[in-house]
């Protein structure tokens, strides 16, 4: 074989190379049919020689019998069952139906969905659920108190049968005697109530300079314990009161520094001290109060001119 033929056959195999994946997914498949498909023939007395097999004849012939009488068995659903002798379906004093014979009443034919066993299980279990639910909202309205050392605890129950969350802790007070089991909303509010209002006067009663701040405290929290009306009415006015007290304090302090401005705060505060209604007694203080302190900026306001205020 010389060079030119084996150049000729090197390249006639290079052109007859194998087709890439790209063109290959480009081709379409015909999906191949037979020529002559198969088709059985037609067996026309197939339907004479079928036969279907025995519904009961994997059950022995005394259980075989009864499931017999009961498919056979014809029930009339319009035709309420009666009871101590009544007419049957056709109202000529027939018996109603009973189960096939030699079978005790309740035995035989139909049965109950759920076992005598399992729907007592289930009623049982939905009562203690009520009895949950129910132990649970009654303890919501129960509270309880505790003495722990010198501190008195009220607890309040929540949603559960056992469940306490504890809403107050007053030091130095003391359980009455003999203590309860559980208490009334009342009853633990009312202890509550009287051991912050006791502070507050406590407090304002001091021979050194209140603690207004701290009386206020006591009061604001005597006010979340406050259940009647008259509870809620003495908490306010001695709120107003601390208030009251609070601005005049404010108005003396301003005043002090004697300048513009010290005495525009200060007529403020009296103003808002005005509104709050204190007594007849009071009012007129806060009046005499007003006025001096309107005479000394007008004072001012006269001395300093257009040179500002005085420092």
């Amino acid at each position: 074989m010389g060079k030119n033929s084996l150049t000729k056959s090197t390249r006639g195999k290079k052109a007859s190379k194998k087709p890439g994946l790209k063109s290959l997914r480009s081709k379409k498949f015909e999906t191949w049919k037979p020529e002559n498909p198969y088709a059985p023939r037609p067996d026309t007395n197939a339907d004479k020689k079928y036969t279907s097999p025995e519904l009961t004849g994997d059950y022995d012939p005394a259980d075989a019998e009864k499931i017999r009488a009961l498919l056979f068995k014809k029930f009339d659903l319009k035709a309420p069952e009666q009871t101590g002798g009544g007419k049957g379906p056709g109202g000529k004093g027939e018996e109603p139906p009973g189960p096939p014979s030699g079978e005790p009443p309740g035995k035989g034919g139909e049965e109950l969905p759920l076992s005598r066993g399992m729907l007592g299980g289930i009623i049982a279990v939905a009562l203690v659920f009520a009895l949950l639910i129910g132990a649970s909202i009654k303890n919501m309205d129960n509270f309880y108190i505790r003495q722990t050392g010198s501190v008195l605890e009220i607890w309040k129950g929540d949603f559960s049968p056992g469940g306490r969350e504890k809403i107050a802790a007053l030091p130095g007070a003391k359980a009455p005697e003999p203590i309860k089991d559980e208490y009334s909303r009342q009853e633990a509010f009312a202890l509550a109530f009287d051991y912050y209002i006791k502070k507050a006067e406590s407090m304002a009663e001091a021979e050194q300079l209140p603690d207004l701040n701290a009386i206020r405290d006591r009061l604001e929290k005597a006010k979340q314990f406050a259940l009647t009306e008259d509870q809620k009415k003495l908490v306010s006015e001695r709120l107003n009161r601390i208030e009251f007290l609070t601005l005049l304090y404010r108005a003396d302090v301003a005043a002090e520094k004697q300048t513009r401005q010290g005495y525009k705060t200060s007529l403020e505060s009296l103003e808002q001290a005005k509104e709050l209604g204190p007594p007849d007694q009071d009012m007129q203080m806060v009046e005499q109060r007003i006025n001096r302190i309107r005479g000394k900026l007008e004072k001012l306001q006269e001395e300093s001119g257009d040179k500002g205020d005085r420092k």
